[in-house]
Parts: C-alpha cells; sequence; structure tokens
C-alpha cells in the first residue's frame, strides 16, 4: 500500500507512518520511518546564482528548473563564473520555451554578476540561445542598469553555414539583448539569409502575431576566431498575416559582415511594421565575390515601414 502526502509548502519532506487502520483493524507498517527525504519545490522567484558554486551549475540546468517550476515574481539569473561551455556542463542549444508566470511583471534576465565577465562559448550547428514562444526574456551584459559596458560574450565558434548565436521564433515577444559581445563565424553567403548571429524566424502558430517587439540595442557583433561571418541579423518571418512587427535595432556595432549587418526580409515573408533602425555603425566589411555589391549595412525588401 502507500500514502499520498499533500502539501504547499516548499522544503524538505521526511514523513513516518506509525499506525494505520484498514477496515477497522489497526495495522503496524513493516517500515514506519523510511530512510530519505523528498524535497519540494515551488516556483522561483528573485536572483539566483547561476556558476560553480551557485544556486545552479550551469545555465542548463537554471532554465530546466524554471520551465519546469515556473515563477511567481521577476527572476535573474546571475552569472557568476567566467566561462559556460560543454566542457562545464553546458548542453546546447539552451531553449526557453513557455515559462508559467512570466509575463511583463515577471521578467527573465540573464545577465553577469557585478565585476564578472561572463564567457558563454561553444560551436554549435544551431544556436547557443533558442527563445521559443517565450515573452519578456532579456539577455543583458551590463553588471547594473547604470552601467554601459559590455560584460558578456555569447559566442558560437563554429563554421557550420546553418548556426546562429540567437534564434528567436514562435511568438517569441518583447525580448531582448543589449549590451553584450556576439561573436559568430558562420560564413553563409547566401543572398536570402537563413540564419544569422541575431535570427528571427516565423511561428508555428497558425493564429499567432508573430515574434513582435524585439530589442537589439548597444551591442557588439564581431567574428569569432577571425573568421568573418555572412549576416549578422535577419529577420525572416513566415506570412503576411504572421508578422514580425515593432523592431528596434539600436546603436550597435557590426564588425566584419560578408553579406549583410542587417537583413529584413519582405512583407510577404513575414515582417511588417514599425521597424526602429539608428545610430548603428558598420565596421571592416568584406564582400564575397563574385557577390561584391552585397557587403551591405542595412537590407529592406518590399514596403517594410522604417522608423529612424
Amino acid at each position: 500500500s502507500s500514502v499520498l502526502l499533500l502539501t504547499d509548502v516548499a522544503g524538505v519532506l521526511d514523513a513516518e507512518l506509525l499506525s494505520v487502520t484498514v477496515n477497522g483493524t489497526p495495522q503496524v507498517p513493516l517500515v514506519s520511518a523510511p530512510a530519505g527525504s523528498r524535497t519540494i519545490r515551488g516556483p522561483l522567484s528573485g536572483t539566483y546564482t547561476v556558476g560553480s558554486g551557485g544556486n545552479y551549475t550551469t545555465l542548463t540546468s537554471a532554465v530546466s528548473d524554471l520551465t519546469f517550476l515556473g515563477m511567481t515574481g521577476p527572476v535573474t539569473f546571475e552569472l557568476t563564473s567566467p566561462m559556460y561551455s560543454s566542457s562545464t556542463g553546458e548542453v546546447f542549444p539552451i531553449t526557453i520555451q513557455s515559462i508559467p508566470g512570466l509575463n511583463a511583471s515577471r521578467t527573465l534576465p540573464i545577465k553577469p554578476q557585478n565585476a564578472v565577465t561572463a564567457h558563454i562559448v561553444d560551436s554549435v550547428s544551431s544556436a547557443l540561445f533558442i527563445v521559443d514562444n517565450a515573452k519578456y526574456v532579456t539577455f543583458d551584459g551590463r553588471w547594473s542598469v547604470a552601467d554601459t559596458g559590455r560584460n558578456m560574450i555569447v559566442e558560437n565558434k563554429t563554421l557550420n553555414t546553418t548556426a546562429n548565436v540567437f534564434i528567436f521564433r514562435n511568438e517569441a515577444t518583447r525580448g531582448t539583448v543589449r549590451n553584450t559581445v556576439i561573436r559568430f563565424a558562420a560564413n553563409n553567403t547566401s543572398t536570402v539569409p537563413s540564419n544569422g548571429a541575431i535570427f528571427v524566424g516565423g511561428t508555428s502558430n497558425l493564429i499567432g502575431v508573430g515574434n513582435d517587439s524585439l530589442t537589439f540595442i548597444y551591442n557588439t557583433l564581431a567574428p569569432s576566431n577571425g573568421f568573418y561571418y555572412g549576416t549578422a541579423i535577419a529577420f525572416v518571418g513566415q506570412s503576411l498575416t504572421q508578422q514580425n512587427d515593432w523592431a528596434t535595432i539600436d546603436s550597435n556595432w557590426f564588425y566584419g559582415h560578408r553579406i549583410f549587418g542587417v537583413y529584413v526580409a519582405s512583407t510577404n515573408s513575414g515582417n511588417g511594421r514599425q521597424f526602429l533602425i539608428r545610430g548603428n555603425s558598420f565596421y571592416d566589411p568584406v564582400a564575397v565575390a563574385p557577390l561584391a555589391l552585397y557587403y551591405s549595412g542595412v537590407v529592406f525588401l518590399d514596403e517594410i515601414q522604417v522608423v529612424a
């Protein structure tokens, strides 16, 4: 037989069963105090350190817990170690999916702890991070809101032409990447990009609205290990009715792209209104023969509405 214990309190549960009555007859269990205990865990809220000796040793485990447990307040993952890679236990891609409780007042920043420069690095053919149907996720390289530094490096070193660093897809709205050094080496020289250092795709939600209100601001996008890359930021989208709208690409530094610094596909391919693109700087583009005309800073197709 078994006994079901119900609790709404997070903590360690250690129970004993001294007696039980079955059909009016008292029974004494053979084992009244089994060894061990069970940890009862509730939703997350607050700041959690991630790294050696932290609340979590890896971002992979932190994101997995948050996805399973949900959140009752804002959650911040603070990176305390200098390196995060497969050699330190990470499993890429780290996919951030729909999280119970995540909303405009319960956001998820991932950032370095004060005085730490965190380097997230590996060679992955897909992406290091995939934000998939999750809202209000922020990758923030600042130590504090008053900081202007770029204290987080996210680097995908592979030369695989399908690779990305960040992917946003399937209604990934109001996400942000800011004050981050993004290093990339995938040299896809197609003039219709299917990947990028930051790649914004389409949605599998048939009644969805797209990946709206994304913000990429104060980042540095640069080659990895000296290998120039094809496209830095690509908005590809999906369809005329499920468009990516209201994007902001502001005050970024682009170094060493071969094809496009920023590429926004046509409205029929899923990109729509109000793209705010301003204050960006483009350095050292490298033309690829015979595509010498294609090392462009910003490219829009069709009638994308730009606010600048």
